[in-house]
Parts: C-alpha cells; structure tokens; sequence
C-alpha cells in the first residue's frame, strides 16, 4: 500500500512538472514565479521546488536581472528534436482518414511543387464514387483551389514571380489571381469551382509547421451549387479547416488553429 501511495506522489510531482514546462512554453517572455503559481493553482513553495528541479537540469532559466522563468536549452534541444521527427505525410494521413469518414467524400493532401500543385495523396472512403482528381500529377497551381490557397501562402517575392511569369505569358487568369490570393490570406481558406471542371467545387484550407510555413494544403471536391454554399458544404468547410489546423498543431505550428 505505501509502495503504490509513493507512486502516485511521483506521478502528481511528474505531471506538475511538465505542466510547468508546458506553460513556460506557450508564453513568448520570461514568467515571475508568482504568475506560474496563479496559472497552475500551486503553491508557490511547490512552484519554487519543481523550478529549482528543472533549473538544475537545464530545462528552465532563471533571468539573473527580473528572476523570471523561462525553457532552458535543454528543452529547446529536445523540442526540435521531436519536431525533425515529424513529417507532413504521415501526421496529415492519419486525420485525413478520420475526416474522410465524418464527410464521406474523399479528401487529398496538396503541395507546391515549383509552381504546380500535386496531390500527393488521398483518402477515399468506402461507398459510392466520390468527386475527385488523380493523385501525383503536377498541375498549374491556378487552375485548383488548393493551388491557389498555396500561392497565396508564398512569402511576397515568390507569389511576385508567379505572377510576373503569368503576366508575361500572357495568361488572362492574372488579373484576377493577386487580389484573390490576398483575399484568400484573409479568409484562411479556399472554397470556390475549379477551373478543371464547371461541374466540380473544392474546399482547402492549409497546413502549418512550427516554422509558421504553410505546407500544403487539405481538399475536399464537392459536385458544384449554383446556390453558392450549401449546408453540406458549410460542414465540410468547418471540418476541413479543423483537420487542417489540427495537423498544423501536431507539427509544432503555434498560432491560433480551428
């Protein structure tokens, strides 16, 4: 009995600790010991001796000026770590099945490559044919929404030269494409017909790492509604950029997801 009560003592000391780690992490400035104290609902003796802890091990700093707390080197170190082991492909298949079940509609993971799109995987669930496109063939990002939503997400002097390079080509689609692909930043999504097929609408929304760098995108195509958006097509909407913030979080990114 006393052997399992001592367990249970260090599993609480554990889980405080990371708890502690887990704070100090999601603030961008160093905390005073008492605001670590506010957040977690523990005394501050208790704060004080699980820092010392991680400050001994090199997981917290303390400022030697303020005597605020902030992650060590070591926690960086293991950080980065974790998230060199996490790759788009993988972390994103799995919830695109999940999400490929709830909507019943076959959903695709889109990349830039150069100045294409490739869809470089889908997940098709069981039932009747499903609205879609063929995986692995490079594609002008303009002509589909998710290629779109990519290009949108270039760093300025990248989406510059796709542009300029269309421009010159004389292709009519760039003077529309610069104002959609900001309103597209604006929105954080994409939800409109593909020039493919009148027939055909796709619904994106785009992927995040822990660098802030979109990197790539989750699609759903739906049969076109000349009633603009259905209730359906509402709920996937709402779906598709919950799947797509939850990858981006499970790859480190942090910002706000849905």
């Amino acid at each position: 009995m006393k052997g399992t009560e001592e367990k249970a003592i260090k599993v609480k000391a554990v889980e405080k600790t990371l708890r502690l780690l887990e704070i100090l992490a999601e603030h961008d400035t160093p905390l005073p010991l008492t605001r670590l104290g506010q957040i977690t609902h523990m005394s501050l003796s208790t704060v004080h001796r699980l820092l010392n802890t991680l400050c001994s091990s090199g997981f917290v700093e303390r400022e030697p000026v303020t005597g605020h707390y902030r992650l060590g080197l070591k926690a960086f170190l293991i950080g980065n770590a974790a998230l060199q082991n996490v790759s788009l492909r993988p972390t994103a298949l799995e919830m695109m099945q999940v999400l490929a079940e709830e909507v019943k509609e076959s959903v695709y993971l889109a990349v830039l490559s150069q100045h294409d799109v490739i869809y470089s995987d889908a997940v098709r669930p069981a039932g009747p044919i499903q609205f879609g496109i063929q995986t692995g063939i490079p594609l002008p990002a303009y002509e589909t929404c998710s290629g779109r939503l990519l290009l949108a997400y270039l760093p300025a002097s990248e989406q510059e030269m796709v542009l300029e390079k269309l421009k010159s080509s004389g292709n009519q689609v760039f003077g529309e494409l610069r104002e959609e692909l900001k309103q597209i930043r604006e929105k954080g999504y994409t939800f409109n017909k593909i020039g493919m097929g009148h027939g055909i609408r796709e619904i994106s929304a785009p992927v995040f790492n822990h660098q802030r760098l979109c990197l790539g995108a989750i699609g759903v195509f739906r049969p076109a509604s000349d009633e603009g958006m259905a209730v359906k097509d509402a709920d996937i909407l709402e779906k598709v950029c919950y799947t797509a913030g939850q990858i981006s979080r499970r790859l480190g990114y942090p910002g706000d997801v849905r």
